[in-house]
């Protein structure tokens, strides 16, 4: 779980609401602080930032009453707001894998483990015992098999 001052926060939230095991209601809720309260919007690209204003433009009017459906055209239903952040989320993979390519390259403190080298290009996952071939200079790397984060054992820090 992240911080809700952490964009990949919103990420998260909509894996979660989208797997349903968040309710749309704490979906909303947690958007909301965390987009509209929390998270500094000089931390988003451009794409992240319009996804993220219209999603939270429908999530901000979610209601869950359909007398307030029959009263006015103001508040969104939950398919309006599945919909709008299945839409979101398809704007986002691009981004996200932008973010994940930028994140690879810096050394996570909170990590402790790293990938075992086996040769020239083969890293372990010690985790899984999964080998893959890797060419990869990034602090960190993903394993393939098990997903898990770690260090990356090729890694070279040139800031020091």
């Amino acid at each position: 779980m992240y911080k809700k001052s952490d964009k990949k926060r919103l990420y998260w939230i909509i894996d979660k609401y989208l797997s349903e095991k968040m309710t749309s209601e704490e979906f909303c809720e947690d958007f909301y602080e965390s987009y509209d309260l929390e998270i500094d919007s000089s931390k988003f690209s451009s794409i992240e930032e319009k996804a993220f204003d219209e999603l939270s433009e429908i999530a901000g009017r979610y209601s869950d009453s359909e007398e307030d459906h029959k009263a006015s055209g103001f508040f969104y239903t939950e398919k309006e707001l599945r919909d709008k952040v299945i839409e979101t989320k398809k704007k986002l993979n691009k981004s996200l894998e932008e973010l994940i390519k930028e994140e690879l390259k810096i050394p996570d403190p909170n990590i402790e483990k790293s990938a075992t080298i086996l040769d020239e290009t083969w890293l372990m996952c010690p985790d899984c015992i999964d080998a893959w071939e890797s060419d990869s200079k990034d602090a960190m790397i993903i394993c393939p098999k098990c997903k898990q984060t770690l260090h990356n054992p090729r890694f070279q820090d040139k800031s020091s």
